[in-house]
């Protein structure tokens, strides 16, 4: 692992075209956005749950500023990553980006990001419209399967683009 090959400066750094996949994703996470915003907009309760339980039910509440905390970390994230995405030679790769396989190498890991964008964001849009529907009454919680279903999404997508990823070698 010490040839020179593998230091990140030797990679091929190349202007890819976003592919359908990645723009659907893209679509997808600035749709969650907007819908984050449109729940916010329309709903400032006074009392929020801050916290929720493995089972998906509220163990703490706080006051209504509470409620920007996902929608924040959801646009820091979202940001972030969609500035990450511009420079997939800079990535970490498990294995060595060559002249061959740098544009498909590139190619799948920024539609994993992209994947992984949408779902974070969607994620964060979802707790935040909970977090509204049990602050009016509209919900007891969150729901069991919310955390489970989570991680599914988020580790079956690392999954899917370690196995394609490494088939393209």
């Amino acid at each position: 692992m010490a040839g020179a090959s593998w230091r990140r400066e030797q990679r091929p750094v190349l202007d890819l075209p976003r592919g359908p996949s990645e723009v659907v994703a893209e679509l997808l996470a600035l749709a969650g956005v907007i819908g984050t915003l449109v729940v916010l907009r329309r709903a400032w309760p006074d009392r929020v749950p801050t916290h929720f339980g493995p089972t998906g039910e509220p163990d703490a509440w706080g006051r209504k500023a509470w409620l920007l905390f996902p929608p924040l970390v959801m646009m820091v994230l979202y940001t972030a990553l969609t500035i990450l995405s511009r420079y997939p030679h800079i990535f970490n790769y498990p294995w060595r980006i060559t002249a061959e396989n740098a544009a498909r190498q590139y190619r799948l890991a920024r539609t994993m990001l992209s994947w992984l964008k949408a779902e974070l964001v969607w994620l964060f849009a979802y707790l935040t419209w909970g977090t509204v529907r049990v602050a009016q009454g509209e919900a007891a919680g969150l729901g069991v399967a919310f955390l489970p279903v989570a991680l599914l999404a988020i580790f079956g997508t690392l999954g899917v683009y370690f196995w394609v990823a490494a088939r393209s070698r």
